[in-house]
């Protein structure tokens, strides 16, 4: 039983970890409230918390042989609920839109190392490999109720969306009663030179970045696209954003059993996914078209997502797993942070839509990346 309440309260905190899209189906109308800002800047309000997970998955890494991980858990959920309600209060400046993303960030950097560790401390290698599946579909499944949520909430008042982070007290009061405690980290001792990170860990983290970088085209972008296209607004926003978030919650739910089959090879696997779902957005001329892009960019990123979670823990090693976790983590989502600054700087002569365009691009050649790295023995 004790295990069952564990996986509850696992499952529970993941499901908060990508509420920091909530905005991303009001974006077009944040756009409008603040004209003189740029459209980079807008898109930053759902990936700073991207940004400022970086820094701090990395200082987490080495945190955990002194604190439990439950512990870091409820606090990064405080974090969440502090920064994502903080705009709703001050949102007469984008500068306070930026520094409520900024906090929540904080809650988020912290929650992508501890829930993996946490499930690589209480669980076997098969176990393990099939519940950070799971976790992946429960991260898309918050991702998509958050999204819906904030696209009902501000149909009228763009602000209202962000009151859909009140939903974060039940999920920390039911972690409260489940998490399960975990174990601390093994301590250096003096003089001990530190276990390096394994080259294949900074492989799958050097190809996360890049596409994290491009899959984040998606969910910056697809708000501008429904009203560019004449497709509705903020509530079929929420619709194309949702559907990115449900295909990874189904994808999530198989990416355990898909690693047990065909190995290191799901990593370009999920990137021909991702192709597939970019090079469709650009010809889709109706919502449903759209939705049925996003599905395919959500299942590449909740596929590629656990899978290198947990080769990134089963190369570590007990002294370093959280370390190895937050290598891959990090390089990830500074590809997810920097996404709407490096893509409008590449690609600034080219529109909306042939942004998507150029994303596929640059999956064909991570395809060929994914391909060559696999192939080499681990």
């Amino acid at each position: 039983m004790d295990r069952k309440k564990g996986k509850i309260g696992l499952m529970t905190a993941s499901f908060v970890m990508m509420s920091f899209l909530t905005p991303n189906s009001v974006l077009a109308r944040i756009a409008e409230s603040f004209p003189g800002t740029s459209l980079e800047t807008v898109q930053m309000v759902t990936t700073m918390p991207s940004l400022i997970a970086i820094g701090v998955a990395l200082l987490i890494g080495k945190m955990t042989p002194y604190f439990y991980k439950k512990t870091l858990i409820l606090i990064s959920e405080c974090f969440y609920l502090a920064g994502g309600l903080f705009p709703y209060f001050f949102h007469q400046r984008i500068a306070f839109l930026l520094l409520g993303a900024a906090i929540l960030g904080i809650g988020l950097g912290i929650m992508l190392i501890c829930v993996a560790a946490l499930i690589c401390d209480c669980y076997d290698e098969k176990e393990s490999s099939r519940l950070m599946g799971i976790q992946a579909a429960f991260i898309s499944g918050g991702g998509m109720v958050f999204l819906w949520l904030g696209g009902q909430l501000g149909r009228r008042q763009w602000e209202h969306c962000f009151l859909a982070y009140l939903l974060v007290l039940a999920i920390l009061a039911v972690d409260l009663f489940c998490l399960p405690k975990g174990k601390l980290d093994g301590k250096r001792t003096k003089g001990e030179v530190g276990q390096p990170v394994p080259k294949e860990v900074w492989f799958y983290a050097i190809l996360g970045f890049f596409v994290y970088l491009f899959i984040t085209v998606y969910q910056s972008n697809v708000p501008m696209l429904v009203e560019i296209r004449s497709m509705g607004g903020p509530a079929e926003s929420s619709y194309a954003s949702m559907s990115y978030t449900f295909a990874g919650m189904v994808a999530g739910c198989l990416t355990g059993r898909i690693i047990g089959k065909i190995g290191r090879r799901i990593f370009p696997a999920a990137v021909l996914l991702a192709m597939a779902g970019m090079t469709l957005v650009f010809f889709s001329g109706q919502l449903w078209m759209l939705c049925l892009a996003g599905m395919f960019g959500g299942a590449a990123f909740s596929t590629f997502t656990p899978a290198g979670n947990f080769y990134a823990a089963q190369r570590g090693k007990d002294r370093n797993r959280s370390v190895c976790i937050a290598v891959f983590t990090s390089f990830s989502n500074f590809g997810q942070a920097v996404s709407p600054l490096v893509i409008g700087f590449l690609m600034r002569p080219f529109s909306i839509e042939q942004r998507f365009l150029g994303a596929a691009a640059a999956f064909v050649a991570l395809f060929a990346a994914a391909a060559w790295g696999t192939c080499r023995k681990p």
